[in-house]
Parts: structure tokens; C-alpha cells; sequence
């Protein structure tokens, strides 16, 4: 085993290295044009971008061979970062350091080398641009000054490279938990729909008793037929109003300032990371622009038919939901893996979500496909598609 030196400042030199995450990964044309510039000034067939690893060097660029690697200790550049700046051997053969290397007695028979290290911000020399050639050479003072300054060039390169990496997980990060945060956002306004829909329910329950209890009482009350149906009239008047209020406190477009189809998205990602199914979503046609009722309707019906696959064993391993908007709104929701698809508490939301549909004077279908695939099929008339 042939020895080589180790920098004093070894051990923060390979965590600054791993931290950039270059080891290993494929090509990149600037990187490949630095080698072919180091080549063309130093006149040499063969040049490289030597990364130094633990136990070996790693070619991030390389012109003029075909090996992506090779053992540290047979490396001429594992010198070259322990020595510092631009190193140059106008004969291998001459340098006991390196006369008895494979690579020199072997039959890539090298004799030249010239490497200029890469350096890190914060000073490690984590590689070299070197140029080798199979014939003794010399180099001017303008090729060293070059072969320095594409050294130069390497190493702003992987800071750039360190960077724009930075920013881009930094990116990630904050959509992500942007994405989290209108999720939260919407479980919060689904409850306090909630709690308004319930609300109202007994406003409405309330107000339809009361006038119920006035009809039947007519006979017997001191009133005339005007002030029983003035008071009703009163009471129904009342009722539509709440109803008008309930859908737009409900409607899932009134709060948060992000378009229906992209809460919908949201709701579907998390339903998918909660319950490891694969979740695929269509939509044509603008969401926004069916009337607030049909919306909310449309948000309830597909949550329920997703919360319902809960009481399937195992896993829906795929789900595809397609909504398709003209004169009629159109909601195909079809699973793969379900197994027992009405059965228990899933009759139960199937039935809610048939009734839902006749409330808007639309029919929902779940049905069979094959052995393990249902398929809900929605359709609501829409005589209207507005915002009003």
C-alpha cells in the first residue's frame, strides 16, 4: 500500500466536503468545460476535477480518461492539497514519491503532472484541477497562472453550486410548511362550518316548528286567515334567510386567499399522507365559479366518500378522482383496492352523500368495477354558474 500525507485539518476537511453532497454525482457541462480550458492551456491530452474522499479521489469532470475513480493513496492530487498551491512534476519518473505508482510504471505509463487545488470558503482543499500527460513537460508562468485560475473558477463553482442548493431546500421548506399551514387553515374553517351548520340547523328546526305549530293552531287562535299566513310567511321568510346564510358562511371559498381547486389539492395531500393511499386529481373546469351551496356540497360529498375508505381493510392503494365541469357538475371517484365497498357505516355516508345529491336535484351512484374497484359517480345540474 502506497502512503500519502493527510492535511493537519483533516477530519473538518471531509465534513465541509460531505456538507457540499458533490461526491457521486453526475456530470455537469460547467464543470466539464473547466477541465477542457485546464487541458487546452497546459497543452496536455488528459485533465481532470479531482474531489479527495476519505480512501479515494472521485473525478467530478474528466477529459481524456474513462475511470470515474481511483484508491487516494495512488493519487497525485492527495499531495497537492497537503501541499497548497499548484503543484508540477515535469517527471514522474524522477520523483520518488511516485516512480514505483501503477499509474506511472504501469501501462498508462503518466510522466506529467500539474495540479492547482480547490478550496473551500472556509480554506479546505478539497481537490485539484490537474492536467497529466503520458511525456515530460514544463509549463510557462502564464499556463501556471491559468491552471491557478481555473482552480479559482472550480472553487467558486461549488459554492455556487453549495448555494443554490441552500436555497433551493430553503424554498422547499418554507412551501412546505406553507402547504401545512393552509392545511391547518382549512381544518379550522371545516370545524367552524361546523359549528354554523349546526347553529343554524336549530334556528332552522326551530323556526319550521314554529310555524307547523301556528297552522295547526289556526282554527283555534283569535287571528284571521291573513295574520296566520302573514305570520308564516314571516317565519319562511326567516328560514330562507338562514339558509342563504348558511351557505355563505359554509362555502368553502369565502375564507383564505387561495383558489377552491388548490384547497381541494390540499385537503386530497393530506389525506393521502394520512392514509398512505395514492391519490390522483383532475379537475376541468374553474371550481370557483359554481354558486357557494354546490361548492361546499361538492368539498363534503368527496371528503366523506374518502373518510368511508377507512373502514376498508388494508390500504386503498390508489384513488382517482375527476371533476369535470359544463352543464352538469360531474364527480367520478374510483379506488382501487376496495374490497367492501358497502358495508357497515359505509352504507351509512353512501346514503348521506345520495341525499346530498337530491338536495341540488342531482343522483350519486357507487358501483362495482371488477373484484376490488368501486367507482362513485356524481352528477348535479347546473343551472347556474356564478358566484351570486
Amino acid at each position: 500500500m502506497y502512503s500519502y500525507p493527510l492535511p493537519v485539518n483533516e477530519k473538518e476537511r471531509l465534513e465541509e466536503l460531505y456538507s457540499l453532497d458533490i461526491l457521486d454525482t453526475p456530470e455537469e457541462e460547467e464543470y466539464n468545460s473547466l477541465v477542457e480550458l485546464a487541458a487546452f492551456v497546459t497543452g496536455c491530452p488528459t485533465s481532470v476535477i479531482s474531489i479527495i474522499d476519505k480512501e479515494r479521489q472521485w473525478f467530478k469532470a474528466k477529459k481524456g480518461i474513462q475511470v470515474k475513480q481511483t484508491p487516494r493513496a495512488e493519487a497525485v492530487c492527495a499531495h497537492t492539497i497537503v501541499h497548497g498551491e499548484l503543484m508540477v512534476i515535469e517527471d514522474l519518473t524522477s520523483d520518488n514519491r511516485f516512480s514505483n505508482q501503477p499509474f506511472v510504471k504501469g501501462v498508462e505509463g503518466i510522466r506529467f503532472y500539474a495540479g492547482a487545488p480547490i478550496y473551500s470558503p472556509s480554506g479546505h482543499a478539497l481537490g485539484t484541477v490537474c492536467a497529466v500527460d503520458k511525456k515530460p513537460r514544463q509549463l510557462t508562468e502564464s499556463q501556471c497562472k491559468a491552471l491557478n485560475a481555473i482552480a479559482l473558477q472550480a472553487s467558486k463553482l461549488l459554492e455556487l453550486k453549495r448555494r443554490a442548493r441552500q436555497v433551493f431546500f430553503q424554498t422547499k421548506q418554507a412551501l412546505q410548511l406553507e402547504k401545512h399551514t393552509l392545511q391547518y387553515q382549512i381544518r379550522q374553517q371545516q370545524e367552524e362550518n361546523e359549528l354554523i351548520g349546526n347553529e343554524l340547523h336549530e334556528n332552522l328546526a326551530q323556526s319550521v316548528t314554529a310555524a307547523l305549530h301556528i297552522l295547526k293552531l289556526s282554527g283555534t287562535l283569535p287571528l284571521s286567515k291573513e295574520d296566520v299566513i302573514s305570520r308564516v310567511e314571516r317565519i319562511l321568510d326567516n328560514v330562507l334567510g338562514n339558509l342563504r346564510q348558511l351557505s355563505n358562511a359554509i362555502s368553502p371559498t369565502d375564507s383564505l386567499n387561495v383558489g377552491s381547486e388548490e384547497k381541494l389539492k390540499l385537503l386530497l395531500e393530506e389525506f393521502s399522507d394520512n392514509s398512505g393511499s395514492i391519490v390522483t386529481f383532475k379537475c376541468n373546469g374553474d371550481l370557483d365559479k359554481l354558486n357557494p351551496e354546490k361548492l361546499s356540497h361538492l368539498f363534503r360529498i368527496i371528503m366523506d366518500h374518502l373518510h368511508s375508505y377507512e373502514q376498508v381493510e388494508g390500504i386503498i392503494q390508489k384513488i382517482y378522482i375527476q371533476i369535470n365541469i359544463g352543464l352538469n357538475l360531474d364527480l367520478q371517484i374510483t379506488a382501487d383496492g376496495d374490497q367492501n365497498y358497502l358495508t357497515g357505516k359505509r352504507m351509512i355516508v353512501y346514503n348521506s352523500i345520495k341525499h346530498r345529491c337530491e338536495m341540488l336535484l342531482g343522483t350519486a351512484f357507487l358501483e362495482r368495477v371488477g373484484l376490488k374497484t368501486s367507482t362513485l359517480k356524481v352528477q348535479i345540474p347546473l343551472t347556474q354558474i356564478s358566484n351570486n
